[in-house]
């Protein structure tokens, strides 16, 4: 990104030496151009609308007092501009209000660019009115190339009560807490590029937390590596005190494409959830994206109408991928779950998928990480981590679907020989694959008064068997053909696989239709009749 066009505004040199605060307060409106050097600001600097503070990016300094309880920049006018400048703690620790710049109230059209900051409760607070409730709402804010790090009680940059914020390649990294905050009524925010990492120096924290108020924003090609949390949460909830939506606003309307969270030491690359009693994170677009080695889960899906398309899941301690309980409505196309289950071989899947109604199309379960080694025929020896591949769980409810091309290799357990389970015990799970023979000890899991369909030899087309009685979880009994008209060019060799089956040989102009059913006779032969 290239810098941004300061207006012509009348050039007011300032130096060092100067007093900063005299010399704004004289010049309203007007470009202050900070030579290189240490500004001290005891004393929180007002600008008027329209001004413009510009430093010389790495050389100007603007020094707060011993332990600062105010911000040294506070913005609540219109128009006003902020570049090139470095703000430090004289002493002491920040605290209550002791950020670098304090952007709240109505302000609007402001822009922040190459800032930096260390040791404020926040480099940069946008809303966190006086009180701690808004006094405002924040329009139109640009901040490029600012970075936020190692605050001692908080976030890097936190966002709150405002519409309309852009982050352009900016930092959050060894903070105390979250490395950025979409804390209340954030609205309309673009996070595009930087780096949120290694933050939590609390021993708990995420590199992005949307919590609980993120309506409506872009994330892209953000990295957010190392933190002592998740790598990025969303989360919708009700806390005591109550975080009620009148008060928050609504999670929904998220687009994240590319993201790179690896290596959260306690928590999920990936994590949107709600607690009870709240509604979900809604209407949800994960586009690519790297989740890699982190301690829990690669992506945690407590959603409403989410898709995840093209996503890496790899090397993550518990499941790859996983749709909570309360999750509903939620397509996972296309994506990648690689060697997860770190923390214990056979514990968790590539895919664990809860909730009311789901899709998996198109995605790849690979029990082993085959990264060191030459080509897949290596990978027999590699020891294999997931479970199962794909497993839908017992608590899934509704209509799944798992097929249209999904996969699974190198799993453990699962009694499915492509590694697509369920164990659904109510609703319906249709698995479409090419398995052996079926039911049996190779055959997909069934959910009681759920179904099954797959394609498999010797019938050339798909069978649908209905779990009927027997243990939800047992593979090898209690499943009945289902009531199915296959339209058929002709008749299939009659034998045991196709008993129950019925098809349709399709006539041609100015010939019927003929059902056929196929049952075993008193001679114990198969044969179809016309029904």
């Amino acid at each position: 990104m290239t810098a941004t066009v300061l207006r012509n505004a009348p050039t007011v040199p300032v130096y060092a030496g100067q007093s900063l605060a005299v010399t704004l307060a004289a010049n309203p409106g007007r470009h202050l151009k900070l030579g290189p050097g240490t500004f001290d600001v005891p004393v929180s600097l007002a600008p008027s609308a329209n001004t413009i503070i510009e430093g010389v990016a790495g050389a100007t300094i603007l020094r707060s007092g011993a332990a600062p309880t105010t911000p040294i920049i506070n913005i609540t006018t219109n128009g006003v501009q902020v570049k090139g400048v470095a703000f430090s703690v004289l002493s002491g620790v920040a605290t209550s209000r002791g950020y670098g710049v304090h952007v709240h109230g109505n302000a609007a059209n402001v822009v922040l660019e190459d800032l930096s900051g260390s040791g404020f409760v926040m480099t940069v607070a946008v809303g966190y009115g006086a009180t701690g409730a808004g006094d405002g709402t924040v329009t139109n804010l640009s901040m490029l190339r600012v970075r936020g790090n190692t605050s001692p009680n908080s976030w890097g940059i936190g966002l709150d009560d405002c519409d309309g914020v852009s982050l352009i390649d900016c930092y959050g990294t060894g903070n105390w807490l979250d490395g950025l905050k979409l804390r209340k009524k954030t609205k309309n925010v673009t996070v595009l590029g930087g780096e949120y990492s290694g933050n939590g120096a609390s021993g708990t924290g995420d590199g992005i937390d949307a919590y609980a108020g993120g309506d409506t924003f872009v994330i892209s090609g953000t990295i957010c590596d190392d933190n002592a949390g998740n790598g990025l949460t969303i989360k919708q909830a009700l806390a005591s005190p109550p975080i009620t939506t009148a008060e928050f606003g609504y999670v929904r309307n998220v687009q994240l494409a590319n993201l790179r969270a690896r290596n959260n030491t306690n928590g999920s690359g990936l994590y949107m959830s709600a607690d009870p009693g709240v509604p979900l994170v809604s209407h949800v677009s994960v586009t690519g994206g790297l989740f890699e080695g982190n301690s829990q889960h690669g992506v945690y899906l407590g959603t409403r109408n989410a898709t995840v398309v093209g996503a890496i899941a790899k090397l993550n301690g518990e499941h790859g991928f996983i749709t909570e309980g309360d999750a509903m409505e939620t397509t996972l196309s296309a994506c990648l779950a690689i060697a997860n289950s770190q923390s214990l071989a056979n514990g968790f899947d590539g895919f664990n998928l809860s909730g009311f109604n789901g899709k998996v199309l198109g995605c790849q379960a690979i029990g082993v990480n085959g990264d060191d080694v030459d080509d897949s025929t290596d990978y027999a020896a590699l020891t294999k981590y997931h479970r199962n591949g794909v497993l839908v769980t017992s608590i899934a409810t509704g209509s799944w679907y798992v097929g249209a091309g999904t996969t699974s290799t190198h799993h453990l357990t699962s009694p499915s020989a492509t590694g697509l389970a369920s164990a659904m015990t109510s609703g319906d799970c249709r698995i479409d694959a090419a398995l052996a023979a079926f039911p049996n000890t190779t055959g997909a899991w069934g959910s009681m008064g759920g179904r099954v369909v797959h394609t498999s030899a010797p019938q050339p087309f798909d069978v649908e068997w209905i779990k009927t009685v027997g243990a939800p979880n047992t593979p090898t009994s209690g499943w009945t053909r289902g009531v199915q008209f296959q339209p058929m060019a002709a008749l299939p060799v009659a034998a045991v696989a196709m008993r129950y089956a019925t098809v349709v040989l399709t006539g041609g102009a100015g010939v019927a239709d003929v059902a056929y059913l196929c049952r075993k006779n008193a001679a114990d032969a198969y044969e179809w009749v016309v029904i």
